[in-house]
């Protein structure tokens, strides 16, 4: 459905045949992931049919009921109280402890405008989809004011289909998104009800293109806002606007209907929990590793800038050129992550099982000999690999765990999720090390799915070192919007020495440049993300896997129960918890038996609080929460 002004573009059609049919036939794939049920909610949700909206569609070719039916299935399946109605003389009788759902209602008269004011004036909860108002009674343009006024957010514009941003990207662990991982790259798809760029409150996910690309701030533009207040009359009441019509569920019923669902959960103030995806209440993480290939030299100055940071890098080191620079390996294990990159520059796709394990076995072999051995591992090395050119196959990785490997920083194309992932190859059966000794297969691989851009594309974009600065930087921020894994990738040809590069032609200060940008805006502080390198990632998500939580609410509390596998405690364990009322903290009515188990509360938003756990021992652990 197009919000053209009549006679600029085909008009407010859109909701095509193809459209509505496929909405029709969709049907609920809802997992909540570990999420606990919800509470029954003190309020009830009141699905609004404008009859105006229902009026103005037909003539366009569009269906009201395209929009009505999405949310019907998840509120029945949902077990939400609700109801649904047509007339705005029942959106008086709406209180503050409701929600009123209206779903890109572009049509609407002059009693249902003011009805609607009322209403959130009184703090009723609102969830507002694509555009409302746009028309009048009379299917007339008058812009997105209405809208503006009722919601309090800005809507940008549209987005324009030349920009291809047509991607939706949730931004994880927040008070809106418990359940979605970070930067999944959920389709939005072609259509003519171009999605609607918005700004205010606090962002919930951003368009984007399928490469995730960021090269200034403010690329990543919001595709769902939320906030609390704003009424003229004092009304506290909570509102959620997503900048896409209902239409576009159809191309991912789950992801769709869990940012529903859990907008939902937030909006009628429901407590609950999740485990955080990162340690001691860091909002992202952050991996920064060299290819360290040709150019090894360069690696003095990356490891420099890294500890200028006070946070430690990961070098994936091609072996053949790793054993020419033995004192330089030796230095960078001292402080670093040292893994592997190979002994040539070649890839592993597709080559057979019995050579990917000779080249696997010589790369370590000739890491060994500058390092030493130990355990029948090279000394001080890491457990990580990264296949030349990004190049590998289910052998490679099957292979990989076999020789005790414990992760893998892969492609892009690796994970649609921009967190971690847990992999166990199907054929990963252990192999004896040179040394003699056998692999541990029975631990899963964790793949590190690079998510952002790397120098390559940078220059495949021909932008300037001032232009890759900025765009490190804004990519670093944009990571911190999303709470995911930030894997920003660089070769050691494209770290040279901005005063002495010419000397070698073929090496570039590209990523030198870029890199001291980043550093200059982090600094030596970074405490809201966590630099880390690939294998203290990788082992806090193995970690994090070892824990269950089991929360049952109960009206303003909730029972929570963690269980830990495994022999060692885990270190650092975050729990997440939206606050139902802004500026009311949570409280602990009762902290786990175990002493070394003893959680501390922190605030780590306007709308979210966390459990930070120093040491989580194993077992089972109970404590209680209020949530006032």
């Amino acid at each position: 459905m197009r919000l053209a002004r009549q006679g600029e573009h085909c008009g407010p059609g859109g909701l095509c045949a193809r459209t509505c049919a496929a909405l029709l036939q969709t049907l609920l794939v809802l997992s909540l992931f570990g999420l606990a049920s919800p509470a029954r909610a003190a309020g009830q949700v009141l699905l609004y049919a404008s009859a105006t909206t229902r009026a103005f569609l037909p003539g366009v070719g569009g269906q009201q009921e395209a929009l009505l039916q999405p949310w019907r299935r998840l509120l029945t399946a949902r077990r939400l109280p609700h109801r649904e109605s047509s007339h705005p003389a029942d959106l008086e009788a709406l209180k503050a402890e409701d929600v009123l759902i209206l779903p890109s209602a572009v049509a609407l008269d002059g009693p249902e405008r003011q009805a609607l004011l009322r209403l959130r004036d009184r703090g009723v909860h609102l969830l507002v989809t694509w555009s409302a108002g746009s028309r009048d009674a009379r299917g007339r343009w008058t812009g997105h004011q209405f809208a503006q006024e009722l919601t309090g957010f800005t809507i940008r514009g549209e987005l324009e289909p030349a920009a291809k941003r047509l991607f939706l990207l949730p931004h994880g662990d927040t008070a809106l998104n418990l359940q979605l991982p970070a930067g999944r790259r959920i389709w939005l798809g072609e259509l003519a009800e171009r999605p609607l760029r918005l700004s205010g409150g606090q962002s919930g996910a951003s368009y984007l293109d399928w490469a995730r690309t960021v090269l200034r701030r403010g690329d990543a533009e919001a595709a769902i806002v939320y906030d609390e207040g704003g009424g003229r009359r004092g009304g506290s009441g909570r509102r959620v606007q997503f900048g896409y019509a209902e239409t576009a569920w159809s191309f991912s019923p789950a992801d769709y209907e869990a940012l529903a669902e859990q907008a939902l959960t937030w909006l009628l103030r429901q407590p609950r929990a999740q485990i955080a995806a990162w340690p001691n209440g860091a909002r992202a993480a952050q991996l920064i590793e060299m290819d360290t290939e040709d150019g090894f030299a360069n690696a003095i100055h990356f490891a420099e800038l890294m500890e200028h940071m006070n946070a430690a890098g990961t070098f994936y080191c091609l072996s053949s050129e790793a054993r020419r620079h033995p004192e330089l390996l030796r230095r960078l294990a001292t402080k670093h992550e040292v893994s592997f990159h190979g002994e040539v520059h070649f890839g592993f796709r597709g080559l057979p099982r019995d050579k990917q394990l000779r080249r696997l076995e010589r790369m370590l072999a000739e890491i060994g000999e500058v390092l030493g051995s130990r355990d029948g591992w090279p000394a001080g090395a890491g457990r990580g690999f990264r296949a030349p050119t990004e190049s590998y196959d289910e052998t490679t990785e099957a292979l990989l765990v076999a020789l005790g490997f414990e992760h893998h920083a892969a492609d892009p194309q690796r994970s649609p999720d921009r967190l971690p992932m847990l992999v166990w190859p199907a054929a990963a059966s252990p192999v004896v090390h040179p040394e003699g000794s056998a692999g541990p297969a029975s631990l899963p691989l964790v793949v590190l799915p690079r998510g952002q851009l790397d120098d390559l594309n940078y220059m495949d974009l021909m932008l300037g070192a001032d232009d890759v600065g900025q765009a490190v930087v804004a990519e670093y921020e944009f990571n911190l919007q999303l709470g995911g894994l930030g894997l920003l990738s660089v070769h050691s040809q494209n770290f040279a020495d901005p005063q002495r590069w010419l000397a070698r032609p073929r090496h570039t200060p590209l990523m030198t440049l870029a890199l001291e940008a980043l550093v200059r805006h982090v600094g030596p502080r970074h405490d809201r993300a966590w630099i880390a390198p690939g294998d203290r990632i990788a082992h806090w998500w193995r970690e994090r896997s070892r824990v269950r939580l089991d929360s049952r609410p109960a009206d303003d509390r909730l029972e929570l129960e963690l269980q830990v596998g495994g022999e060692q405690p885990v270190q650092g364990l975050t729990l997440l918890l939206p606050l139902r009322h802004e500026g009311r903290s949570p409280q602990l009515r009762a902290q786990p038996s175990s002493p070394a188990a003893q959680a501390r509360l922190r605030t780590l938003d306007r709308f979210t609080a966390a459990l930070v756990f120093a040491e989580l021992p194993p077992g089972r652990h109970r404590l209680s929460v209020s949530l006032p």
